[in-house]
């Protein structure tokens, strides 16, 4: 029986990116005119978990210094922070999180920064259903994030007794990674403008 869960966030509790992935081309088409909508949405989209910066970094084609990426990253996450109030919970994510809480040990795992993070989960007060969260604008979301909630459950078994619940790639290769049984929530594109987002919350209860 597993014993820990670990959630990504942007994608998989929040539907966060119809509403964030325009703002964020507008502001970063100030930087790069030509940056086309297509393929800003299929890479983001194709690398949803990867810390911004990384994303970035990529985009920009790797031209920028440090300070230049820092400030950029920066400025991304204050629109997202910004845009927070447009960007629910999943039909049934709360509850199922508040259940899910009384039988599990629950982790939050996020590409997203720390504050937006905070704000987000505070909002319907599931912030304290999570023993800890963890986001990128520190420490990158990549196997770091799994180790430190390893470390802090003290289970030599902990990838044994884990279960990873994600919506992107990236999220993927880190539960391959470290050894860890994952679970995809489904997310199918409309067209290449529009997402359609369903967690089936009692499914998921039901496959642990």
């Amino acid at each position: 029986m597993k014993k820990y869960i670990i959630f990504d966030m942007d994608g998989t509790l929040i539907e966060s990116e119809s509403s964030n992935f325009p703002l964020m081309f507008k502001h970063l088409q100030s930087y790069i005119p030509e940056l086309e909508w297509d393929y800003f949405v299929y890479y983001c989209t194709q690398t949803a978990g990867t810390p911004l910066h990384e994303q970035l970094e990529v985009i920009f084609k790797n031209t920028l210094d440090e300070d230049t990426l820092n400030k950029i990253t920066g400025e991304l996450y204050d629109i997202i922070k910004n845009n927070s109030e447009n960007n629910p919970f999943f039909e049934g994510v709360l509850d199922m999180v508040k259940k899910l809480n009384s039988d599990y040990t629950l982790f939050l795992s996020t590409g997203n920064s720390d504050e937006y993070a905070q704000k987000k989960l505070s909002e319907w007060w599931i912030a304290v259903c999570f023993d800890r969260i963890m986001w990128s604008s520190i420490i990158g979301k990549w196997p770091e994030h799994i180790k430190l909630f390893k470390d802090l459950t003290q289970d030599e078994d902990f990838e044994k007794y884990c279960v990873y619940i994600w919506d992107g790639n990236t999220d993927r290769e880190i539960a391959q990674m470290s050894g860890i049984d994952f679970i995809k929530v489904w997310k199918a594109w409309i067209d290449k403008y529009e997402v359609d987002y369903t967690v089936e919350a009692e499914e998921i209860i039901q496959k642990l």
